[in-house]
């Protein structure tokens, strides 16, 4: 799609690549101060950041990042999964191997509880800061690891979980090799 193309350049080229950037932009443009954009939202989105676009383009993006047609927002994770770069086979395949390593019984979903024995959430910000339990903690990395277009059952398939890495790639645009480091450091591999 050559408008979904000339978008992301038109991004890189701003230099919003990386989720906070990108989230930060969304909730100066958001009506409701969250990192979720209506149309107007998105006009002044794509009008902020000097990103050149018919209203047809526009509405066309729009409506190919709203994973959820009926709230008529695009949040950040429907939008950072539209715009990520497809991963590699080695990258996919790292993503495989930390999926397999987490689900132990080879269910073929992650729980909480295969996830407790290998994510320390001690060391969580909020956990260090006495905000939240280390059981919060885990709860809310199941939520984020689910996604904006899970389906909230605490239960992670390998897609859900292939999508949120693959949405967290875009912050690693023009860093050869940072993804791969990453997962490695993160889930020992």
């Amino acid at each position: 799609m050559a408008s979904l193309e000339s978008f992301k350049q038109q991004l890189a080229a701003r230099g919003l690549s990386g989720t906070i950037a990108i989230g930060r932009q969304m909730r100066r443009a958001s009506t409701t101060g969250q990192r979720a954009l209506d149309r107007p939202g998105f006009a002044e989105f794509c009008a902020d950041l000097g990103i050149n676009l018919t209203p047809a383009q526009r509405e066309e993006l729009f409506a190919l990042f709203d994973q959820e047609p009926t709230d008529g927002t695009v949040d950040l994770s429907e939008f950072l999964a539209a715009i990520a770069p497809h991963l590699t086979a080695d990258q996919e395949a790292l993503v495989r191997q930390a999926f397999q390593k987490l689900d132990a019984n080879h269910s073929n979903e992650i729980t909480l509880e295969d996830i407790r024995p290998v994510y320390d959430a001690k060391h969580h910000p909020k956990v260090m800061k006495g905000e939240m339990t280390e059981e919060q903690a885990l709860a809310e990395w199941v939520q984020i690891l689910e996604g904006g277009r899970g389906n909230r059952d605490g239960r992670i398939s390998y897609e859900e979980f292939l999508a949120y890495y693959q949405s967290l790639s875009s912050n690693f645009l023009g860093r050869p090799g940072m993804f791969e480091e990453m997962m490695r450091s993160c889930w020992k591999l």
